[in-house]
């Protein structure tokens, strides 16, 4: 979302924002977990921003939390390559992470 090199004034997005995901996945019987993405941490300076994603294997399901949290409104320029990052690892999260099954 954020795509300029630098930014010279601030970013304000209204309002905050708490969004949460949750997701759990029954693994067919004859089939177990070969792979699962890694879980990811990600914290605004300050801790304005929050960005979870975790992924949880029981051996019969998987659970699958994404969690964005911006508890400010208002961010100066000078935070905008954090902001950058930030954002651009939500986006990574959400459009590669991929579980794998394999027959037993």
């Amino acid at each position: 979302p954020f795509i300029a090199k630098e930014r010279h004034y601030p970013i304000d997005f209204g309002y905050q924002r708490d969004y949460t995901f949750n997701l759990g996945l029954k693994v067919p019987e004859g089939y177990v977990v070969k792979s699962m993405p890694e879980d990811r941490a990600i914290a605004l300076p300050e801790k304005m921003g929050i960005l979870q994603f975790q992924c949880l294997n029981n051996g019969e399901s998987i659970s699958v939390l994404f969690g964005l949290r911006l508890k400010a409104t208002h961010f100066k320029s000078e935070l905008y390559s954090a902001i950058k990052e930030f954002f651009k690892q939500a986006v990574e999260v959400q459009t590669n992470s991929f579980i794998v099954l394999e027959k037993a």
